[in-house]
């Protein structure tokens, strides 16, 4: 599989990130005025979010890449009333307050 170049991009750019910022947790001493601690939580707090983020990047690509190597084997296609799946669509939609319903229009069959 090849991965598309933004996401090598962000992958690289999150963990240059993460490294940067757990290189400057190191550098804070253990005990210090409050605002150094506060600094020192932001810190903590923005390297377990982009963690998170990077985490999530990383399962999108996986579960893209498993897919290409599967080819569509994983999908089982079969054929579908469109007239039926649209019906069942428009009315499931519920409008925003104060707005018409939804009106479509099917050619007869």
């Amino acid at each position: 599989m090849e991965v598309p170049p933004t996401a090598v991009i962000i992958v690289k750019a999150s963990s240059f990130a993460l490294i940067g910022m757990h290189f400057l947790l190191s550098q804070f001493e253990i005990t210090g005025p409050k605002p150094r601690l506060a600094s020192k939580r932001d810190l903590i707090e923005t390297i377990h979010r982009n963690a998170g983020l990077m985490s999530s990047i990383s399962n999108e690509l996986l579960d893209l890449a498993r897919i290409e190597a599967r080819r569509g084997k994983d999908f089982k296609f079969e054929p579908v009333q469109v007239r039926k799946l649209v019906e069942q669509a428009a009315a499931s939609y519920m409008p925003p307050a104060g707005r018409d319903p939804l009106l479509i229009e099917l050619p007869a069959q």
